[in-house]
């Protein structure tokens, strides 16, 4: 069984604000002093586009704000949000019954072209048909603001498997300087992690995903309350530059769905979104 710690940070703006991890819930492998994380916003208070940036990164919390892309204006300001992070230790990921369920690890990448894809270091018995990639940006290195793109092919040589990239807005060079990434994969399905009152995980894709809402399930993992649910565009069916965000509908519901650069179109090519969900049964 494999001890996870998330959480929510309210009111989370364009200044860097602190978030906790629970570190008592977390057991790290020797050699290892922070976890990987994984974070979305939660809400949609603010229409501009914008995506979950993070520094200084250790096994009791890290640095979090709300990063605006900037194709419309150089205003950078964003209304107060609520962030969910989801903290694996970097090893492999099991269920409660000792099955292996996911693989999480770092990687140092620097992004030298807009074409450049990397192939995740994931174990090879994930497979794109059954598993869903989620990376996040760790590091503060390079102050344009970047997210994490993933496909599922190679655009040169149409190898299958677990590709991304760092993916700057278009007002940038799509260069960037190299920053650690977080890497988890896990496998689709419903995850008991401990016993009754222990954490239970979701893990699944919504498909067919553009600018219009869609709704993610997240049964399973709201009876104690609303779950984290943390969600990454899994496809690049359009070249432009996307990020995801949610909205919570009602106390246990969450919807999901891409969002462009403000100036760049409403994205019709259909993405298919990755999420998981955590939250006590």
């Amino acid at each position: 069984m494999t001890d996870i710690a998330y959480g929510r940070t309210d009111g989370v703006t364009h200044d860097w604000a602190r978030a906790r991890i629970e570190a008592s819930m977390l057991y790290l492998p020797t050699g290892y002093d922070r976890p990987v994380v994984i974070a979305s916003m939660l809400t949609f208070n603010g229409g501009d586009t914008a995506q979950v940036r993070m520094r200084a990164l250790r096994e009791c919390g890290f640095e979090v704000k709300s990063e605006e892309e900037q194709s419309a204006d150089g205003e950078v300001n964003h209304v107060p949000e609520s962030i969910g992070h989801i903290a694996f230790p970097p090893t492999w990921l099991y269920d409660y019954g000792g099955n292996a369920i996911g693989y999480a690890t770092f990687l140092d990448v620097e992004q030298r072209s807009a074409n450049m894809w990397i192939p995740a270091p994931v174990p090879t018995s994930f497979t794109v048909g059954d598993s869903i990639l989620f990376a996040q940006v760790l590091t503060f290195n390079g102050g344009q603001p970047v997210h994490v793109r993933i496909r599922h092919d190679h655009p040169s040589t149409g190898a299958g498997g677990f590709f991304f990239k760092l993916e700057e807005w278009p007002t940038y060079d799509m260069q960037h300087t190299a920053e650690r990434v977080g890497l988890v994969v896990l496998q689709k399905g419903y995850h008991a992690l401990g016993s009754a009152s222990d954490p239970r995980l979701r893990v699944g894709q919504v498909n067919g995903v553009t600018t219009g809402w869609k709704s993610v399930d997240v049964s399973g993992t709201t009876g104690a309350g609303r779950p984290v649910v943390v969600t990454q565009c899994q496809t690049f069916n359009g070249g432009d530059p996307v990020v995801t965000r949610q909205r919570e509908v009602g106390s246990f519901g969450v919807d999901t769905r891409v969002q462009e650069a403000e100036i760049g179109g409403s994205h019709p090519n259909a993405e298919i979104v990755g999420y998981v969900a955590v939250g006590m049964p």
